[in-house]
Parts: structure tokens; sequence; C-alpha cells
């Protein structure tokens, strides 16, 4: 951890070595939940990197990156009645880099502007590590603002404004996937597409 007068900076590392962890095999059952299965020996490692800048009095910059391995040694897959392996594959929905931002502002009391960001690298739906089923990295933003004061008899008013997905993006952060062999290999892939630009304003209000 390193703090110094405007910044405060934190690096944490973690590994975790698995027996028999439970992983999504990227399909579905008939009533739409997860299908899950064991697999003998995987891991999770990585570093997380975290950073908090005070730019000026009223600006502020919170980051935080997470770069990481999720590994199965041997995956076999069952697809049609027949088994296939899968070496050191890396895990379904399990993203290598994910990053936060936060930029918060405050040009007067009770008033707080930010932008908040987060970036989701390439995912893959099975644990097959095949692009075919994989799901593209994205990038999203949002707007935040709020503002705090006091009302006749109120002790606190607050206004919130949260806008999602300023910029409209077009992504998909969750799906599953389904295969078969004719002839060749076929897959099915099924994705959760998510919001375009939406608001959500609110008043909170303490006596």
């Amino acid at each position: 951890e390193l703090r110094l007068k405007n910044i405060l900076g934190q690096v944490n590392l973690y590994y975790m070595d698995y027996t028999n962890q439970l992983v999504n095999t990227g399909a579905l059952s008939d009533v739409g939940s997860n299908l899950r299965t064991n697999v003998e020996n995987s891991y999770r490692a990585g570093i997380e990197l975290v950073g908090s800048f005070k730019l000026t009095k009223k600006l502020n910059w919170t980051i935080n990156t997470t770069l990481s391995q999720n590994k199965i040694a041997l995956y076999t897959e069952d697809i049609s009645g027949i088994q296939i392996e899968h070496k050191n594959t890396d895990i379904s929905l399990s993203p290598s880099v994910i990053t936060g931002s936060l930029i918060s502002y405050q040009p007067i009391k009770g008033l707080e502007l930010g932008v908040q960001t987060k970036y989701v690298g390439k995912q893959y739906l099975d644990n097959t590590q095949s692009d075919d089923r994989s799901l593209p990295e994205y990038l999203v933003s949002d707007f935040i603002a709020s503002y705090s004061t006091s009302l006749l008899s109120l002790k606190t008013v607050q206004f919130n404004l949260l806008v999602n997905n300023i910029f409209n993006e077009m992504y998909s952060s969750n799906g599953y996937t389904w295969g078969f062999i004719y002839g060749e290999r076929v897959s099915e892939n099924w994705l959760y597409p998510q919001a375009g630009t939406n608001l959500l304003a609110g008043v909170t209000v303490k006596f």
C-alpha cells in the first residue's frame, strides 16, 4: 500500500488452487438454470491494482483493475456423446481483465457529479476457450448526480439521478451456448443484450 498526500495506491495478489471446483458448462437446464460440473484441477490467480487520486480540491479519480488467469488443467467436454479433452483452458465467464473507474466532482457544497466507467474483457461462454463461443469485450459508462440539502423541518433531502450507459453501448454481459455434432460441430449461442441509455431518479428523505 502506498499513501502520499494526494495519492492512495494498493496492490493485492491472490492465488486460489481448487480441487473439484464447480464451474458453469455454458448450457442451461430445461427450466433455465445454469448447468455446472466439477473439474478436478483448476486455479484462479491474479493481481488487483487500486488507485485513488485527488486531482484538485473538488475533483477525485478512483480506478481499480484486476488482471487474472482462470484456468482448468484438463476439461473433458461431452458433445453428442463424444468426449473432447481441452488442456489449460479458460474457466467459463471469467474475463482476464476487469477495470472500473470513477471520476467525481463537487462544484458546490452538497452537489456531487460523477462518471463511472467499467471495462470487461473477452470471456468465454463455456470451458473450451473457443472464439465461436465467447462474449466480446465491452466498455460502459454511467453518469451519477446527487444533491443533498435540508428542507423545512427535514434533516436531509437527497435528490439522486443515475443515467446508465450514457453512450448507448450495445453489449451483452452474459449468455449461454449449446452445441452438437452433425458432420461437423455446430454451436448455437444465446446472449443477454443489455439496455441502452436509461435513467433512474429518486429522492431520499431523512427526518
